[in-house]
Parts: C-alpha cells; sequence; structure tokens
C-alpha cells in the first residue's frame, strides 16, 4: 500500500533532530509505502522528499491555527497526493508497526458535553484555549458532537471531506481547531485515549529519566515529546539507530 504523508514543518532546535527521528519512525513502523510531503521549511539533510515552502501569513492572532489550516488546504487541493493522506508532525514517532487503517480510527481525549471545569485544569496556552472553545461552542450550535480531537496524533483525512470543513467554516472570522471540527462533522463514536488501559498514545510534556521512559515506549504505539529533552533523545536514539531513506 502506499501512502502521502503531509508535515508541516518549521524548523527547529539540534538541526531538526525531531524531523529526523519521526521520519525514521515512519520508514521503520508504517506499514506502507510513503511519500513525504514536507510543508513549510526544510532542513539541508533532508532528500527525497516533495516540499512545499510556506510561509506564515502575518495574523493579529491564531498564527500557528491559521498556518495549520492553510497547509491543510494546499495538501487537500494537491493534485498529486492521494484523496485519503495522513497528516502528522515532526514531534510524533511511531514505536511499532501501525497500519494506515489504524490511523484512520477517530481517537478523543474527551466528550466535552460530560465534564465540567476541563479548561481550568489545561496548562495549554491561551490562545489554544481560546480556540478550542470556539470550536466547541460552534459544533453545539449546530447540534453536533463536542469531542476534543486535539490529540497531536498522526491522522488520516479524507481531501474531500477535509475541503468541505475549510469551506463550511471559511467565513468566520477565527480560527478553529481543524481535527476537532473534521471529527465532530463526520464521526459520532471514537476511541476515548483517557479510557484506563488505553496506551496507544504517550505523550512526553517534562523531563522523564531514560529507564522509565524506556519502559513506557514498550507499552504504547505513538510517542510525542513536546520539546527536545536529553533522555527522550538517547531513547529514539535506541529505537531508531538507523538513517531513513529521507537522509543525506
Amino acid at each position: 500500500m502506499k501512502i502521502d504523508v503531509v508535515i508541516p514543518f518549521v524548523i527547529g532546535p539540534q538541526n531538526s533532530i525531531e524531523l529526523r527521528y519521526a521520519l525514521r519512525s515512519i520508514e521503520k513502523n508504517l506499514k506502507a509505502v510513503a511519500t513525504i510531503w514536507l510543508y513549510g521549511e526544510k532542513p539541508k539533510w533532508i532528500t527525497g522528499v516533495n516540499f512545499i515552502p510556506v510561509r506564515r501569513e502575518p495574523k493579529p492572532k491564531f498564527v500557528k491555527f491559521f498556518d495549520q489550516l492553510r497547509k491543510i488546504e494546499m495538501a487537500a487541493k494537491n493534485p498529486e497526493i492521494s484523496k485519503n493522506f495522513i497528516y502528522t508532525y515532526d514531534d510524533i514517532y511511531l514505536l511499532k508497526p501501525v497500519s494506515v487503517d489504524c490511523l484512520k480510527k477517530p481517537r478523543a481525549l474527551e466528550n466535552m458535553a460530560k465534564i465540567k471545569q476541563w479548561f481550568a485544569k489545561t496548562d495549554a496556552g491561551a490562545n489554544w484555549v481560546e480556540c478550542t472553545k470556539q470550536t466547541l461552542r460552534q459544533l453545539q450550535k449546530e447540534n453536533l458532537p463536542i469531542f476534543n480531537y486535539e490529540t497531536h496524533l498522526p491522522r488520516v483525512y479524507n481531501k474531500e471531506k477535509a475541503l468541505a470543513i475549510l469551506e463550511k467554516y471559511r467565513n468566520r472570522e477565527w480560527a478553529f481547531q481543524f481535527a476537532t471540527m473534521y471529527f465532530n462533522n463526520y464521526f459520532t463514536d471514537p476511541e476515548m485515549l483517557n479510557e484506563p488501559g488505553n496506551f496507544f498514545k504517550l505523550g512526553i510534556y517534562r523531563p522523564v529519566g531514560y529507564p522509565d521512559l524506556r519502559d513506557r515506549t514498550e507499552r504504547s504505539t505513538v510517542l510525542n515529546v513536546a520539546n527536545v529533552y536529553e533522555d527522550s533523545v538517547r531513547v529514539l536514539e535506541v529505537l531508531f539507530p538507523e538513517k531513513s531513506r529521507w537522509e543525506v
């Protein structure tokens, strides 16, 4: 099976080390032949990818969110990209062999209709919180589900459905969380990542010692590391020591 993989990218620390290991994990563990599409910037060491240079447009607010919507639209309108494509990030690593069908499954953090004070407990930035609230309020107005899909996971989007979502909400003055809007418009029964015993995703948002982190990766399928930590890089070096075909 062949699949296009779209990665929005801005040059990162340590010569974009996160992207290097993300690509190694894709080559090792994605059960498909991947064609990489890099939208944004490109490190000097990368080769064999389709690169689309994109500069972030200046916005008074929600710059990152508008930038994501723009890149998703560009990918969805690209006739060379398959009708279903994987959208992922440079800080996401596939820890086990995973199929495209597995990544198609909607996965949510919370059913926001059933909990209170969720935003009071999150340590996310103010813009992220405001953008998410705006998205959920709009979904409520339409009597759609209000699951929180901001999981920072690899996701499979359908080009036609993605463009329909972008067109549906295009005239609004605010940005929105694309994954939450997309999946709540098309799906009603996601896998809940917060259920006991669900180890699909391992998220690391503060330094974790090497032995503990290595042990936790054994149980999980996808790893997301928010920053470049010494021990997380050490784990990635052990998991993915071989260069991918996308490295010079």
